[in-house]
Formats: C-alpha cells, sequence, structure tokens
C-alpha cells in the first residue's frame, strides 16, 4: 500500500502543478487575445487613416488638374486670339499655378506658323 502522507503529498504536489499548467494557459490565450484584439484595432487605425490620406490626395489632385486646365484654357484663348503676347501670358499664367512649373519667355524672335511676321 501506499503510504496517505505521500500520497497526500505527490496528489498535491500533482493538483498544484496541473492548476499552475491551467493558469499558465489561461493567461497565454489572455495575452494572445489582447494581442490580436490590438492588431485589429491598429489595422482599423490604418485603414481609416489610408481612406483619409486617399480622399485627400484625390482633392488636391483634382485642383492641380483643374488649375492647370484653366490655365491652359486661357493660354488657348490668348495664343488664338493675341498669339504675339504668348510670352508674357505664359509666364503670367504657369507662375499663378506653380512657380517651378513657369515657362520661360518665348522669344520675339520665334515665329508662329499661323502669325505673320
Amino acid at each position: 500500500m501506499i503510504p496517505t502522507k505521500n500520497f497526500l503529498t505527490t496528489g498535491l504536489q500533482r493538483l498544484t502543478a496541473l492548476a499552475m499548467l491551467a493558469l499558465l494557459a489561461l493567461l497565454w490565450s489572455a495575452v494572445a487575445w489582447n494581442q490580436q484584439d490590438v492588431e485589429r484595432r491598429e489595422l482599423d487605425d490604418i485603414r481609416r487613416e489610408t481612406a483619409t490620406l486617399t480622399l485627400l490626395f484625390a482633392n488636391d489632385a483634382d485642383i492641380i488638374f483643374r488649375s492647370v486646365d484653366l490655365a491652359l484654357q486661357q493660354v488657348r484663348s490668348t495664343w488664338a486670339s493675341h498669339p504675339i503676347n504668348m510670352g508674357e501670358v505664359t509666364d503670367k499664367k504657369f507662375n499663378r499655378i506653380r512657380p517651378s512649373m513657369a515657362l520661360k519667355s518665348v522669344p520675339k524672335s520665334r515665329t508662329f506658323p499661323d502669325v505673320k511676321n
């Protein structure tokens, strides 16, 4: 027979070991669940921020394209009515849109196909 004192000690040790393993498993599952929740929230934030930046970029691009379109329409109108003044008009129109896009003045010596010098 197994002595009672030895059985209680061994049984208590087994029970303690099983309880510690259960607590450890519970702790790890809580950590994994928390990590998954944090990751999900961060991905939602990233998606929301990406959508906001996409709308901002689309709006900015739309404004730039509309400005360039308007400037080109005005340049075309000037070209049709007064082609000799093209250098001044292009400088004014494109400097207003973006200084780095400014065209150099069209030299007066340049001839245009539709204009007689």
